[in-house]
């Protein structure tokens, strides 16, 4: 019994999320917005990336067991 109450919950909860986004589609296009528009103009505005900066001097450096300087 309490796998079904589960299950139909969890149906429900689905079912209840698909019309919110089908009424904020249409209102989406009632306002004379395309949905498909509206998600292209969000994945270009996260192309954007951070440029990286200049690589710094090593703090320290050692001679190993080779003689050879290492940081």
């Amino acid at each position: 019994m309490n796998v079904a109450k589960k299950e139909s919950a969890a149906a429900a909860e689905i079912e209840e999320r698909t019309r919110k986004l089908q009424q904020y589609r249409e209102m989406l296009i009632a306002d004379g917005i395309d949905p498909n528009e509206l998600l292209n103009s969000m994945a270009a505005a996260k192309t954007g990336t951070k440029a990286k900066r200049a690589a710094r001097p090593a703090k320290y450096s050692y001679v190993d067991e080779n003689g050879e300087t290492k940081t």
